[in-house]
């Protein structure tokens, strides 16, 4: 079985689909591609793909960022998607995507891996920069209903502890009710629409400044003012500090299902992925209150459950002192092509939390 392997820049991208002669597998992964790149040049590579014919046999995207320090400014690719086609498995397509997309001459970071593709990277040089846990928070009945069958499927029945269903869900619905329980003094306020969208575009710019693959601006002002079906965006603005700082968090709609006990029926399940709280809580106690807050107005959006993912320390002491549980992480990966050894050191610092948002799993939803 032959494979080609072939890169498609923005321009020839364009090119290629205005001329409508490309087969429907190359043409939807074309314009996924256009769709979920950011900053690129018209001769940046958007796209590597495995073709088989008219077949697409896998695939990596790439979107463009930058790395700011004090002396420099370097370029970076972040590669996302990964794919292989399960007719075309086994015959080293993953592992030939990335070994070429390493090529492409400038630091190249990769996201969303799974655990089970972590041993592929790490055998062609890669190391990772963010395992971060993510946490689940059940806040309706459907919530519930999963979070209950997760906790059940995971008891070991060799422990000697007395699990019962009844016990789990009784956890959980404590969890459930205290994160939704108004604080007795929350310093936080949920702003309106017109100071949301303004609050969010100064905060964008700091972000922005150091390290990141930025956001789609009107996609983040449209989200803050409501009018995003893809996302929410919530700012909060903290009254106990002398600044009144202020904190945006993204929460992307993923609809999920779950199954009715003792029934073949599923339900839906919309899950509310929290990507990112910027600036990241600097105490337990702040990141405790703007997950409560947070909480509160995801039920009354519509939300079933909320994944969070815990990517400082102390959201992840925050998710643990409130009974959370993790099930899976998120993952990033760096093979630093181009960069000073002094760079490339301090990025893998675990410390330099800036650097572990360089894209974010959903990127494409926002668009």
């Amino acid at each position: 079985m032959k494979i080609e392997y072939r890169w498609f820049t923005a321009e020839q991208s364009q090119s290629l689909l205005s001329k409508g002669d490309l087969s429907s597998e190359i043409e939807k992964m074309l314009r996924k591609a256009l769709k979920s790149a950011q900053n690129e040049l018209a001769s940046d590579f958007i796209a590597l793909l495995a073709l088989s014919g008219k077949d697409v046999a896998g695939s990596i995207l790439f979107t463009y960022g930058h790395i700011s320090t004090p002396d420099e400014i370097i370029r970076v690719a972040a590669g996302q998607a990964l794919y292989t086609n399960p007719e075309f498995r086994g015959l080293g397509v993953a592992t030939t995507l990335i070994s070429k997309s390493l090529e492409i001459g400038i630091p190249c970071f990769y996201t969303g891996i799974s655990a089970q593709a972590m041993p592929l990277y790490e055998r062609l040089g890669f190391s990772f920069i963010d395992q971060s846990p993510i946490y689940q928070m059940p806040i309706s009945s459907k919530g519930i209903l999963r979070e209950w069958r997760n906790r059940l499927g995971r008891i070991n029945n060799a422990e000697q502890k007395p699990f019962k269903a009844v016990t789990v869900l009784n956890e959980i619905l404590e969890i459930k009710n205290a994160a939704l329980k108004k604080a007795p003094v929350s310093n936080l306020t949920a702003l309106k629409a017109d100071l949301a969208c303004s609050t969010t575009d100064e905060l964008m710019k700091t972000r922005h400044s150091q390290f990141q693959v930025p956001w789609n601006r009107d996609s983040m002002i449209n989200a803050a003012n409501g009018d995003s079906s893809k996302f929410r965006l919530l700012v909060l603005k903290n009254t106990s500090t002398a600044g009144q700082s202020a904190h945006f968090i993204t929460i992307y709609k993923k609809v999920d299902h779950v199954r009715l006990p003792l029934t073949s029926r599923q339900l839906d399940l919309i899950n509310g992925l929290v990507n990112e709280i910027y600036p990241p809580p600097e105490t337990d106690e702040i990141a405790i209150d703007i997950l409560s807050t947070l909480a509160t107005n995801a039920r009354a959006w519509g939300f079933d459950n909320l994944a969070f993912c815990a990517m400082t320390p102390s959201l992840e002491d925050a998710c643990q002192s409130m009974g959370l549980n993790s099930y899976h992480c998120k993952v990033i990966a760096i093979q630093p092509i181009g960069m000073g050894e002094g760079l490339a050191t301090s990025i893998l610092k675990s410390e330099n939390w800036w650097c572990r948002a360089i894209t974010e799993d959903y990127l494409e939803e926002a668009k």
